[in-house]
């Protein structure tokens, strides 16, 4: 395990029961330790994975993640003051301090997180309606579940075809299961289970290439009982080249669909793929 010292889990609420009548965004993430990662939806995987390191957070059902965790990163995704640094931020994050709850139809809150910036939002109108910045974040929250059900299924193809080996989780979250793909599994699939993973669009086989592509943010050491591949690695971006952006710049922007290719399938399989 890695150690690590930090405050207690940020516990989040149902907003029917949790008294709430204004809010506001969290000024800062000293919370991501905390939280440990965030959910993500299928049309930001390939986005997310240039940023930090994508993984499968296995509990009640498989959940497709971006690990927030500082001790799994080899990169911060913070600044010395606890801001967003990459260019782009999930919806997850934006959603902040709701997240989605056991039944969709009520989100969840993080009180800790909904009175520590300086604006105040008010949930609803006098009329009873969500306030436009709840509205919003609703928005986020309803997309956000279709986008991570559909990479739920995605990994339970993976775990089904036995692709994924498990990483270190950090000290302070001792019961979790985090899980990556093997690039070494991956390489000796054969042709019958290669096929079962182009069910919905490839989607599988884009989230097994859009782990091992965001492998370089993962901290050394952090995955368990993996080879290394004999490829040259791809050292990260510095983070210096997110300089150009504000923290608000990632965090303020509007929900696009992330519809770009990590890698032609087609192309990587005729080049031989994980073989070379």
């Amino acid at each position: 395990m890695i150690p690590e010292t930090g405050p207690a889990m940020i516990e989040f609420t149902p907003l029917g029961r949790s008294g709430l009548v204004s809010w506001s965004r969290p000024g800062e993430f000293s919370c991501f330790d905390e939280l440990l990662s965030a959910p993500i939806a299928d049309t930001e995987l390939l986005h997310l994975s240039h940023y930090g390191p994508i993984a499968i957070r296995y509990g009640a059902g498989p959940d497709v993640v971006l690990l927030l965790h500082s001790s799994l990163h080899q990169a911060p995704l913070l600044s010395p003051e606890r801001r967003w640094l990459p260019p782009y931020a999930p919806m997850a994050i934006r959603a902040l301090p709701f997240r989605r709850g056991a039944e969709p139809e009520e989100p969840e809150v993080a009180l800790a997180l909904a009175t520590d910036g300086d604006a105040r939002f008010a949930l609803r109108g006098a009329d009873g309606k969500p306030g436009p910045e709840f509205a919003m974040a609703l928005d986020l929250l309803q997309r956000l579940g279709r986008g991570s059900a559909r990479l739920a299924n995605a990994a339970k193809l993976l775990i089904a075809a036995d692709l994924l080996v498990p990483l270190y989780a950090p000290e302070s979250h001792p019961d979790e299961t985090l899980l990556t793909v093997s690039a070494e599994r991956l390489r000796a699939l054969g042709p019958r289970r290669v096929a079962a993973l182009t069910a919905d669009a490839n989607l599988a086989f884009e989230l097994a290439g859009a782990m091992l592509f965001s492998q370089r943010w993962l901290a050394k050491g952090v995955i368990q009982d993996v080879p290394a591949p004999e490829t040259t690695p791809i050292p990260p971006a510095p983070r210096e080249t997110f300089a150009t952006y504000s923290p608000s710049d990632a965090l303020d922007q509007p929900v696009l669909l992330d519809d770009s290719s990590l890698f032609s399938i087609d192309e990587f399989l005729q080049s031989g793929g994980l073989s070379k």
